[in-house]
């Protein structure tokens, strides 16, 4: 089916008629046809260059991003007793664990807190650090901690923070 087409010459009042409110300064700028309006540029002013941010930057801290499970064999540092440590993870939640006493204390946004135990595996063939509670593990490989939960889906996390 072939529609008509409007003839050209139609659209052209309505070109002029949008046109007529504006003129052009010796600039190239827009300027409106009142004299009170400011002149506006149609470059705009310039930008100053943007650099993107560290990815310890706290903007990103928020924003969802994937978190690639550390190689087998990478080494897991050891941390002082007490250490208190926060961990961003893949959908932008904090994850905050105290490592005390051969145990892990893990503490949601929600402020919900659950004890976990330091678990020797009896083939010996984890990397890192395995801590088992009532509800979630928590596997601590180098500087990411992947937190099974309870429907057993895994949560990794990579530390970004911390104390001593």
């Amino acid at each position: 089916m072939h529609l008509p087409r409007p003839p050209v010459m139609l659209l052209l009042p309505l070109v002029m008629l949008i046109s007529a409110g504006c003129q052009r300064d010796d600039e190239g700028g827009v300027v409106a046809t009142d004299p009170d309006q400011p002149r506006v540029s149609e470059a705009g002013p310039p930008l100053a260059p943007v650099a993107a941010p560290d990815a310890g930057d706290d903007v990103l801290s928020a924003v969802p991003h994937p978190i690639e499970r550390p190689a087998a064999g990478t080494i897991t540092p050891p941390l002082a007793e007490g250490a208190d440590i926060t961990y961003t993870c893949e959908d932008g939640s904090d994850l905050r664990v105290n490592f005390a006493g051969g145990r892990a204390s893990i503490t949601f946004a929600t402020g919900r807190a659950e004890p976990l135990a330091r678990a020797q595996p009896a083939d010996g063939g984890v990397d890192g650090e395995l801590y088992l509670g009532a509800v979630h593990g928590l596997h601590r490989i180098g500087t990411v901690v992947e937190l099974r939960q309870e429907d057993g889906s895994i949560r990794r996390c990579r530390e970004t923070g911390g104390s001593a």
